[in-house]
């Protein structure tokens, strides 16, 4: 009975048969021979889900385009307020672009006391929805001209307005980044916008396209500090709707412009 007991105690401390992973020593071959299917597989559905997402994502953000390789040329004239920008004649009339730094930052260093002359601009071309921003490498991109400059146009106030859309910064959403908008581009805007570049609202037409406003505050200066806190989210906005040549302004109201939207 002793002898019987003594083995029952014995085998059943014994441990079980079968590949037992001890991590001092070398990976048992099953499981090896698992891991080396297992692991590939996993990371080729990795590649091909990150390029499916990266795929839609630019899909989505638009026909926005940055080119940095070929060197443009604008003529116009130079305005510092409310934001750095040139008055060039386009296709559809004169229009109010914006100068950009490469980086999140406005032209505000760029101007050194040219506003109000003609220039010739020089640099790299964002755009979108036949909208326009001008990148440009620094103040030498900016050169004092001999030529005519545009006539700027009569700023037309066309009355009150409040409109439903998102607050974007005038460089990334134009091209420079996919996505330039949304809660996923959100940090990223408030950057540029904190760093001068001008905030527009993008808002739907009616029609299946998109309207652009850019906005000022309700004295007609800058407006980056005022929006930041509704920076890519639905927003309402009221104010006065302004023609600049082409170009739409939306003038915020004095008191309680921006209105989370429901």
């Amino acid at each position: 009975m002793m002898k019987h007991a003594k083995h029952t105690e014995h085998t059943k401390h014994e441990p079980p048969q079968g590949d037992f992973y001890v991590g001092y020593l070398p990976l048992p071959w099953r499981h090896s021979r698992a891991l080396r299917i297992i692991i590939p597989a996993v990371l080729w559905v990795l590649v091909l889900a990150s390029s499916l997402l990266s795929f839609l994502r630019a899909d989505s953000s638009g026909s926005g385009v940055w080119d940095t390789v070929e060197v443009r040329e604008w003529s116009g004239l130079l305005y510092a307020e409310p934001y750095p920008m040139l008055l060039t004649e386009t296709a559809d009339g004169p229009a109010f672009v914006p100068i950009v730094s490469m980086l999140k930052l406005g032209g505000q260093a760029f101007i050194n006391g040219r506003e109000g002359k003609a220039v010739t601009v020089s640099g790299y071309e964002i755009r979108r929805d036949a909208r326009t921003t001008i990148t440009i490498d620094g103040a030498d991109s900016i050169v004092v001209s001999d030529s005519e400059p545009p006539l700027a146009p009569v700023r037309q106030d066309l009355g009150p307005i409040t409109v439903t859309g998102e607050i974007v910064d005038y460089k990334c959403y134009l091209g420079a980044m996919k996505p330039g908008e949304g809660r996923t581009h959100r940090a990223c805007a408030i950057l540029c916008i904190r760093g001068g570049i001008p905030p527009v609202l993008v808002a739907p037409d009616g029609e299946g396209g998109r309207s652009y406003y850019l906005i000022v505050d309700s004295d007609g200066g800058p407006a980056n500090d005022a929006v930041l806190g509704h920076v890519a989210e639905a927003v309402t906005v009221t104010g006065t709707l302004e023609s600049w040549g082409v170009t739409n302004v939306l003038r915020l109201a004095a008191t309680d412009a921006l209105v989370r939207a429901n």
